[in-house]
């Protein structure tokens, strides 16, 4: 894949919604993809607390498909993309329709916890690595799943 273009880069914290699908591409390289679930959290002005959960579409290619595989994430793990976004079109087979999708290209992964059920393996400063973006965050009330 080549280098990152310096006007896309997209930066993401989410919750893995499903475990990665592993392909093999047409050139034999694995190509890994997957959708993360990325919270957005704020106050109306009544003091109401309002969420809105955002599913970003993610696919890793070689070589980043192979360090993806390697950190054997699986649905509920926390973790930290970085890549640039990419538009694909296609013409809806049942509406005649041109169709817009969405995805991000991974230049950059980690893995920062396990999920809610093996927590053991954190680290406090992944933990606040984390929840840096975030002041009122509570993992137990704000998993989408």
């Amino acid at each position: 894949m080549a280098s990152i273009n310096p006007n896309n880069v997209c930066n993401f914290i989410g919750r893995l919604g499903n475990d990665p699908e592993v392909r093999i591409s047409p050139n034999e390289k694995k190509v890994v993809s997957f959708s993360i679930a990325v919270d957005r959290r704020w106050k109306e002005e009544n003091g109401e607390k309002k969420s809105k959960t955002n599913w970003i579409r993610c696919v890793a290619f070689h070589p980043i498909s192979k360090l993806v595989e390697a950190c054997h994430v699986k649905k509920g793990n926390l973790v930290h993309i970085v890549g640039q976004i990419e538009n694909e079109s296609y013409i809806d087979a049942n509406t005649n329709q041109r169709r817009d999708t969405y995805s991000i290209w991974i230049n950059g992964f980690e893995k920062l916890t396990g999920d809610k059920k093996n927590n053991a393996e954190n680290t406090t400063a992944n933990q606040q690595q984390a929840n840096a973006s975030t002041e009122e965050y509570n993992e137990e009330e704000d998993l989408p799943f």
